[in-house]
């Protein structure tokens, strides 16, 4: 007689779901699991790493299904597959063979482990070096799985809405249907409410109220009159002027609207030379005053803007190129990462991440760019915007969020292969863990970025780029003496550098780090030593962050001045992607000037 043998299941967990508490999953699946502590500590950090973990063999369809549902309440991301083996552990039963990955039972005749598949000995196995950017692919793996997970979850949360959304609609239907069927009108629905023991004291309450009311006003309006017939001013509070007849006149103050000011007391004859009118106002037009403007405005006049009066190209000017309108432009990695910026400037600190997020997926695939991804340049300023976002979140008290933000920017700045890249995120590393002591340092990263200084062998424009960030960020982490010395060398770098038009970059680059310090002055002389050079995206990031740092010091004419030079040199870029990237830089900071609506529709029209 033939016999059936039951299928069992195994549980594996690839990860943690979205939006939820490393400690608490841990403390959850202690409370699940048994094993000695190390082995828990090393298979968690497995699964935070989104490997996947087989957590129990051997369970009937039933008790797996029920331990399923409890591993993902708390907060899993779990698997469940058919197999045979026993018994809840963490210890692994199998031999995974280091060559190839195939995995089987372990040797029983007390032989080395030999591969079924390939026929590697494991005591003889002598892994492989290390391919170049192993550690790099192996991140973007990590994140790419993490991501795909979120992914489903996202997808599934979506599903379930427009799910929603549906069933609302369909039973609106029905009821209308239903209520045709049955003769119920809008006017049926109002009866009870039109009966006369309803309508009438309810309309003789709103005319009583209604005459109380205007009873009062009335009063109130007589009241004022005769105040200001005895005090000798018009009922506005302005002082009642009689002319030669003795007829009393009101003069009436105008209050402009936002973003326009008015100059008072410009000669009758200049209709309009004392108005700036914001381009974002709601008047659709722009007038940005100019300095030789300022000497014919009388002494008295009303210069100052509410906002920063900028002239904003057509959205076909800031979004096409002489290839015609490139689709691949808004979902760029380099565009997103400003993007991503912007709105973590803006306070959207989900949107950010999510952005991000997106640019570590952009990486990882195969794309028909003919121009090769800076990739490097890219993590490095991942790992200065996770810095800032786990800064956010840990001044908010949202701590997990923060540890997981500063985990992250910790592991992609260990991923970046070129030394002059890993050294500037490690200096934006050391600015944040100064910053908020909250975030523990997992290096000296500051020293390790001033080592970097003094051994790069990189180019003359990158080693001007490196010696002015790391600067800034000495800097900015209270380090003055440092900075002001790396500086020094960047100032030297430039100097030694031949080639007039890498020379220029070179000086934009320097420019944009001094004006974030505030140091405008140098800034603005690195710019003018060349003033007829050509666009460069270096250059109008320059002179983005120092119209941003004149708007600070309240300097609004010459803020006014840099940020619309920013935006037609911008313009004249033919790149479709530094295009792009121009104006989200230039949105930027602008919108942190003061002029958040101009900013919108400049990522508007990039966004198209």
């Amino acid at each position: 007689m033939a016999t059936s043998m039951s299928t069992e299941y195994k549980i594996s967990a690839t990860g943690i779901a979205p939006e939820q508490s490393e400690q608490a999953v841990r403390k959850g699946l202690q409370n699940l699991m048994r094993g000695d502590s190390a082995v828990f500590e090393k298979t968690f950090q497995r699964i935070v790493d989104g490997q996947s973990v087989v957590l129990v063999k051997g369970l009937a369809e039933a008790p797996a299904q029920e331990l399923l549902n409890r591993l993902t309440a708390i907060g899993l991301v779990c698997r469940l597959d058919s197999m045979t083996s026993s018994t809840l552990t963490l210890v692994a039963k199998t031999y995974r063979c280091p060559a190839c990955g195939h995995e089987q039972e372990h040797s029983s005749d007390g032989q080395p482990d030999t591969c079924q598949q390939c026929g590697v000995v494991a005591d003889a196995y002598v892994a492989p070096p290390p391919r170049p950017n192993q550690e790099l692919r192996d991140a973007i793996e990590r994140e790419r799985q993490a991501l795909a997970a979120q992914q489903k979850v996202a997808d599934d949360k979506e599903s379930r809405e427009a799910e929603r959304k549906r069933v609302e609609k369909l039973r609106k239907i029905a009821r209308r249907k239903v209520e045709a069927e049955l003769g119920i009108d809008f006017y049926s629905k109002m009866r009870p409410f039109l009966a006369p023991k309803v309508s009438i004291p309810v309309i003789s309450l709103l005319l009583i109220a209604g005459g109380a009311t205007g009873w009062v006003l009335w009063n109130q309006h007589l009241a004022s009159t005769e105040t200001a017939a005895t005090n000798g001013t018009a009922a506005n509070g302005q002082p009642s002027q009689t002319g030669a007849a003795g007829a009393s006149k009101t003069q009436i103050t105008i209050t402009p609207p936002p973003g326009l000011s008015v100059n008072i007391g410009a000669p009758s004859g200049e209709a309009g030379a004392g108005m700036s009118l914001d381009a974002m106002g709601g008047a659709g037009g722009s007038a940005a005053l100019l300095p030789n403007e300022l000497g014919n405005l009388p002494a008295n006049a009303n210069t100052q803007s509410s906002t920063l009066a900028v002239t904003i190209p057509p959205a076909s000017a800031m979004h096409s190129n002489t290839k015609a309108n490139d689709s691949t432009t808004n979902s760029d990695p380099r565009v997103l990462t400003h993007l991503a910026f912007y709105r973590f400037d803006n306070g959207d600190l989900n949107t950010a991440a999510k952005l991000l997020d997106r640019v570590t997926l952009r990486l990882n695939e195969k794309t028909e760019n003919s121009t090769p991804l800076p990739n490097d340049q890219l993590l490095r300023d991942a790992v200065r915007l996770r810095a800032e976002l786990a800064l956010q979140y840990a001044q908010r008290n949202e701590m997990d969020s923060a540890q997981t933000q500063w985990k992250r920017a910790n592991r992609i700045a260990d991923s970046i292969a070129t030394m002059h890249e890993q050294a500037m995120a490690y200096a934006s590393l050391g600015r944040a863990a100064y910053t908020n002591t909250a975030l523990v340092a997992q290096k000296d990263y500051f020293k390790l970025a001033n080592a970097a200084t003094n051994r790069t062998a990189s180019s003359p424009l990158a080693q001007v780029e490196l010696f002015s960030t790391v600067a800034q960020e000495l800097t900015r982490a209270a380090q003055a003496k440092a900075g002001s010395a790396l500086f020094d060398k960047a100032t030297a770098a430039v100097n030694r550098i031949q080639e007039s038009s890498v020379q220029t970059t070179a000086q934009a680059v320097l420019a944009q780090q001094l004006a974030a310090i505030g140091d405008i002055k140098s800034a603005s002389a690195l710019l003018n030593a060349t003033p007829n050079a050509a666009s460069s995206i270096q250059r109008i990031m320059a002179l983005a962050v120092i119209a941003h740092s004149r708007a600070k010091q309240n300097d609004t004419v010459l803020a006014q001045g840099d940020f619309n030079t920013a935006i037609a040199q911008a313009e004249a870029l033919t790149d479709a992607i530094e295009r792009a990237e121009a104006f989200v830089f230039i949105a930027r900071h602008l919108a942190q000037a003061g002029n958040s609506s101009a900013a919108e529709q400049m990522i508007a029209a990039v966004s198209q």
